[in-house]
């Protein structure tokens, strides 16, 4: 969907970074590390989704889409009184 991507990921990461330094305490590989290569690649792909963002087909591009198309409707009046203005627009 992509509402509030690049927030989630990032909520997400510091959950699992939390994670990942009181409960497997940092460990990677070896004796006693559990699952670390795994906790890396969650974090990596979070990364990978909070730089980038969501892209052109998520709901926030689309909301942030029409909020400007709606701005500047408010800010240009479709309907001029003086001509001239009405024929600049077009």
């Amino acid at each position: 969907m992509g509402l509030a991507t690049r927030l989630a990921a990032l909520y997400e990461f510091g959950v699992l970074f939390v994670a990942w330094a009181f409960v497997h305490h940092f460990l990677f590989s070896g004796h006693g590390a559990d699952h670390g290569e795994l906790m890396w690649l969650y974090l990596s792909a979070l990364i990978a989704l909070f730089i980038p963002g969501p892209g052109r087909f998520s709901l926030d591009h689309l909301l942030s889409k029409r909020v400007v198309l709606n701005a500047d409707a408010q800010e240009k009046p479709l309907y001029s009184t003086k001509p001239q203005e009405y024929a600049a627009r077009t």
